[in-house]
């Protein structure tokens, strides 16, 4: 889902900035990096806080069928979705509809990890604090770098 997700992103914004495509498709994949490599390598290392579906303290019904081995603070899932989110809004559309979209679908990513077992809700809230942080500098750096001349959808 979140691979078809991104792919429509990307037409998007291909349709949106063809001559700067694979410009923001490198931030993108920066953004991606980024968050990927200091929630999952960095902060989830540190805290090494148990996903709620493998400590055996905390009672549930597991929706899925694989919890997953590594940690649960911060959510990667939601760290990735909210920088994302926060990049495209801050440095490309900027028009309500498509800020709240992206909002919507970040939060939607986010509880969804929480509702099938394997993050605990402040995983996610402080992964999206965490995206929307890096998903913001990257935004700003973006717009001085390449700054899109064409209007913003």
């Amino acid at each position: 889902f979140l691979i078809a997700c991104y792919a429509m992103f990307a037409f998007v914004v291909y349709q949106a900035f063809p001559k700067h495509f694979l410009k923001i498709a490198a931030a993108g994949a920066l953004i991606f990096l980024i968050t990927d490599q200091v929630s999952a390598h960095l902060i989830k290392p540190f805290f090494q806080r148990l996903r709620p579906c493998n400590d055996h303290h905390v009672v549930f019904r597991l929706i899925i069928e694989h919890c997953g081995s590594g940690f649960s603070f911060v959510s990667a899932h939601a760290t990735n979705s909210f920088g994302m989110a926060t990049f495209l809004s801050v440095f490309l559309f900027r028009q309500r509809a498509t800020v709240v979209t992206l909002i919507v679908w970040a939060t939607l990513v986010s509880f969804s990890q929480v509702y099938v077992g394997i993050h605990y809700p402040g995983d996610v809230m402080a992964g999206g604090v965490l995206g929307i942080i890096i998903g913001s500098i990257i935004g700003l750096i973006s717009k001085k770098i390449i700054s899109p001349t064409q209007t913003n959808p």
